[in-house]
């Protein structure tokens, strides 16, 4: 199932992945766009994905209110991070992906990803 993100009047954002936090999933009508961004979007490029179109997603969907996204390379095998307060990093295949502020507890092996 897709869920759409009305990130504004204009902007419709369906991530490839997405969380909203439990306390808000009483609030969603999952038959209608979800007004805002998720807690955390993930977007997977794909081979006719540009880079500009990548960028603008990722603006928007900060600036709708998403406290991070994560853009998964399978090409180069890494993930890039961006967060709300502006900060970006990469983790490379043989890392561990994790973010405590969103999902306390959860490690993600990227090796097992792309592997």
């Amino acid at each position: 199932m897709e869920t759409g993100y009305q990130l504004s009047p204009e902007t419709v954002r369906i991530p490839d992945v997405s969380l909203v936090p439990a306390g808000q999933m009483r609030e969603i009508d999952l038959d209608r766009r979800i007004q805002g961004a998720p807690a955390l979007a993930i977007e997977v490029v794909s081979p006719t994905d540009l880079a500009e179109g990548l960028t603008q997603k990722v603006k928007q969907y900060l600036a709708a209110g998403a406290k991070a996204v994560w853009v998964f390379y399978p090409k180069t095998r890494d993930v890039q991070v961006f967060r709300a307060d502006g900060g970006s990093f990469v983790r490379r295949e043989r890392e561990t992906l994790e973010d405590p502020d969103i999902l306390p507890g959860f490690s993600l092996d990227l090796k097992s990803v792309f592997g």
